[in-house]
């Protein structure tokens, strides 16, 4: 009888101490969370997102960011995305952060254009660590109209 109540017991201990560490887990905060609290949003959106294209032939020009390719959707929704410079098919300009969608979803690949009338500006900023283990801080872009 002695070996019954001993293993009982045991088996409640055991079953008492798996839920409580599975309380703990859930209560750990979700990487959705984690995203937010590195998302500093501005009073006032900042300046036109642009970058200077310096071409020995035709002289320095200012052109504006106005579509982006996602690379990464991140468990809150939002994106990080580079920028396409000039009219090619590369996009290897400036790494942002797209916000969450309200209607839908990014994904991998996804070019995100500037809808007419309208231009990328830097709404805040992003800070993270890259798998790679480099501390990144890029811009939060939305899309303003233009004026």
């Amino acid at each position: 009888m002695k070996n019954g109540t001993s293993f009982f017991l045991g088996v409640i201990v055991g079953a008492v101490a798996c839920f409580g560490v599975l309380y703990l887990i859930g209560k750990r905060q979700s990487p959705a969370e984690d995203i937010n609290k590195n998302i500093v949003m501005f009073q006032k959106p900042k300046g036109v997102l642009e970058y200077k294209d310096d071409n020995w032939r035709t002289g320095v020009k200012t052109y504006t960011y106005s579509e982006f390719k996602v690379f990464q959707v991140l468990a809150n929704g939002a994106a990080l995305a580079s920028g396409r410079q000039n009219d090619t098919d590369i996009f290897i300009g400036i790494t942002v952060l797209l916000l969450p969608l309200k209607n839908g979803c990014y994904y991998d690949g996804q070019i995100v254009s500037a809808p007419k009338g309208y231009c990328a500006r830097q709404a805040g900023i992003y800070r993270y660590t890259s798998k790679g283990g480099s501390e990144n801080t890029v811009p939060v872009v939305r899309f303003y109209p233009k004026k």
